[in-house]
């Protein structure tokens, strides 16, 4: 099973994504990761070792999907991993890395992100957006996705947004 993690946000390697990171490789028998900040970079790879096969130093919104893996295939995955980076992307560019994400048919990707109440949230100190639950499933839509299942997180306190975790497939052409 081929995974791509894509985890990219200003905090990559903060013990959160590490754990993330490492308990994903053991589940899948290939793990590639994506950050575009050189240093985490170079911590990811010291830390997880030769458990990420491919390490990829780009952001989310240059990484091209048509890149090959240092085996020489094709990057087309079982699932992608996508965590606490998407409040640093427009509209426009989330539903783009959506629609260009190369997955397997039978293939998913995962979205697990912060959620508001309503709208969205705009922090002007990290320059985020936060989403609400209906406005994910606007870009969900617009990007052809379908929502196969959703969680929301309870052991993050309740003063804080709440954590929601997408399951999307590429919706079936008609």
């Amino acid at each position: 099973m081929r995974m791509h993690v894509i985890s990219t946000d200003l905090f990559v390697f903060a013990r959160p994504r590490f754990t993330q990171s490492t308990f994903l490789t053991k589940f899948f028998g290939s793990v590639d990761l994506l950050e575009p900040v050189h240093h985490f970079v170079e911590k990811a790879k010291a830390t997880l070792k030769d458990k990420v096969q491919n390490y990829f130093e780009e952001s989310l919104e240059e990484f091209s999907f048509e890149n090959t893996g240092k085996d020489g295939n094709e990057l087309v995955y079982d699932v992608i991993w996508i965590q606490w980076c998407i409040g640093q992307l427009s509209d426009a560019d989330f539903i783009d890395l959506l629609k260009r994400a190369k997955v397997r048919a039978d293939g998913f990707i995962v979205v697990k992100e912060n959620n508001c109440s309503k709208g969205f949230h705009w922090d002007d100190q990290d320059s985020s957006i936060t989403r609400s639950d209906n406005y994910f499933r606007w870009i969900f839509e617009q990007a052809e996705m379908e929502v196969v299942n959703t969680q929301v997180s309870d052991v993050f306190p309740k003063e804080l947004f709440p954590v929601r975790t997408y399951v999307l497939k590429r919706r079936k052409s008609q």
